[in-house]
């Protein structure tokens, strides 16, 4: 695990587990969801994983062509816990979540790669991930915000994202954006029910969208590039959450789901901008 931080924030990533972001601290709020870290432990359900080369179950390995017992997918523990969620796909979401990362840390900034050249007990991420692609991701901590920037490309369409898991709070929590809903504009999402959410998010005049979360204890702003050079915007946004477990996720999706993936690459950036007051 590696640690950034200044005087506001602190940030934790796991290389070893996904480059995933483990801990999001704010004057030493907590803003993920760390009930959930066996969850994250058992699936990558929960904390801070990343979506690459692919989204949800958009993956070349089909579920009939799966064998369980295929010694290959004995090395990933939570394929099991997976199953037994009724998700048969053995890499949701892309394998990038589930394998250890090559990093360097220069300062402030932390740069994973993988590439389905890399190896796992003499598997190739290729041969478990079903094509080959390489992929960097990149956390550089601001003094007032955390940037994520994702470089992918592959030799079949690619999708990349963040499924971040915040702090729900309370049911009075609100998100407030600009965004289609199928063919209805909304301005709102109040987070006192369940949500599943695919959005098309709206743009400023500078191209980017603002996903503004609103709770008693902080505030989180998502702003990412939604208007632009195609190899670089993200062209969805999910929504998802769970009152009962207390989180929420805003992920923006670098292809429109719903429509065909043709992008082979991705060159986007993600900016995390909280609002939290300092205690005095």
């Amino acid at each position: 695990m590696i640690q950034l931080e200044n005087k506001k924030i602190k940030v934790s990533i796991s290389p070893e587990i996904g480059m995933a972001l483990t801990s999001f601290k704010v004057y030493d709020r907590e803003i993920l969801n760390q009930d959930l870290k066996n969850d994250f432990l058992k699936t990558r359900k929960g904390l801070g994983p990343i979506i690459l080369p692919h989204f949800n179950l958009d993956s070349p390995i089909k579920n009939d062509s799966i064998n369980p017992n295929d010694q290959k997918y004995n090395l990933f523990p939570h394929i099991k816990h997976l199953r037994k969620l009724g998700i048969f796909n053995p890499f949701q979401h892309g394998i990038g979540r589930y394998v250890s990362w090559n990093y360097q840390l220069v300062e402030n900034t932390i740069t994973g790669a993988i590439s389905g050249k890399d190896t796992i007990d003499g598997f190739t991420l290729k041969d478990l991930n079903g094509f080959d692609f390489n992929a960097k991701v990149i956390y550089f901590l601001h003094d007032n915000y955390v940037s994520i920037k994702i470089e992918i490309n592959g030799e079949m369409p690619v999708a990349s994202g963040i499924h971040f898991y915040y702090d729900l709070v309370d049911d009075d929590s609100t998100i407030s954006l600009d965004a289609y809903q199928k063919q209805k504009k909304i301005n709102s999402i109040y987070l006192n029910k369940k949500h599943n959410d695919v959005l098309t998010p709206i743009y400023d005049k500078n191209g980017f969208s603002h996903i503004l979360l609103r709770t008693s204890r902080y505030n989180l702003l998502t702003k990412f590039m939604a208007e632009g050079d195609r190899d670089k915007v993200f062209e969805s946004l999910i929504i998802f959450s769970d009152m009962e477990k207390n989180f929420v996720c805003i992920e923006p999706i670098s292809y429109k789901i719903g429509e065909n993936n043709t992008k082979v690459r991705h060159f986007g950036e993600i900016q995390l901008i909280p609002g939290i007051e300092k205690c005095k």
